[in-house]
């Protein structure tokens, strides 16, 4: 796969609730500035410089904040965030080409090197209807990721201590919430899965949606899910505990 044709989707609809007090509802943890530095929001769009323009998938509140920090981009606005489910039907909706490959990424991860990934993607040659998952190689039994396990494709819910060991032992991987596929492959398993949902989402009645992921809405019922294996310096900034880890010794130490 020509990396050229590959359009990122980069995700940072959330509400600012984690890492309060740093994040807000008007400035998430994507879009905290520390001195110096570049937003993790603005770093994500460096690393997927070598594919097509991204377009960045939030609410229609963000849009300035979005656009003072990437300028003049394109963006696919919902009106109040759902979590991932409803935000990535609606992205897939607003698609002009249901046959390009998109590659949602979350825009709140510390990532040392991207190429691993790039590499990994430019190895894959399905054709057809396909979902394919990245799973990080584990360093730690990290209590803070969910797993995937490989054959078959299956989830774990973040597990404790003893599970997470127990999970790496059998050859699970971290569940990195970067997925890739068409538009057409993703509303069609859409429409088989959360047939509800699609409405409500073509509709835009927003008010009527339950929030709920990606995960629950459609890959977890989904027999056409692939997951490749890829070796990711990479945590997810998702506790106070990995932001102040992130602010003071990132990957990429920029």
């Amino acid at each position: 796969m020509l990396l050229r044709d590959v359009t990122p989707i980069l995700m940072c609809g959330g509400e600012g609730k984690r890492l309060r007090p740093f994040s807000t509802k008007k400035c998430p943890k994507p879009f905290i500035r520390t001195i110096g530095r570049e937003s993790l929001f603005q770093k994500t769009i460096s690393r997927v410089s070598a594919c097509a323009s991204p377009i960045i998938l939030t609410r229609k509140d963000l849009k300035s904040l979005i656009t003072a920090q990437a300028g003049n981009i394109k963006m696919v606005l919902e009106p109040v965030a759902k979590n991932t489910a409803p935000a990535i039907i609606k992205a897939c909706l607003e698609s002009e080409n249901q046959d390009t490959p998109y590659l949602f990424m979350p825009a709140d991860h510390d990532i040392s090197d991207i190429s691993p990934l790039l590499e990994a993607i430019k190895n894959i040659d399905d054709k057809g209807d396909v979902i394919t998952l990245f799973g990080i190689s584990p360093t730690s039994p990290e209590t803070r990721y969910g797993y995937i396990g490989q054959s078959p494709v299956a989830f774990h819910e973040k597990p404790n201590k003893e599970m997470a060991k127990s999970y790496i032992e059998k050859g699970y991987l971290w569940n990195s919430g970067m997925i890739l596929a068409s538009p057409r492959t993703i509303l069609n398993e859409a429409k088989k899965h959360v047939p509800e949902l699609l409405s409500l989402v073509k509709d835009n009645n927003y008010e009527e949606i339950a929030p709920i992921s990606f995960d629950y809405a459609i890959l977890e019922k989904s027999s056409i899910i692939k997951c490749v294996r890829v070796d990711l310096t990479w945590r997810d900034v998702g506790t106070l505990k990995s932001y102040l880890s992130y602010i003071y010794k990132p990957y990429d130490n920029r």
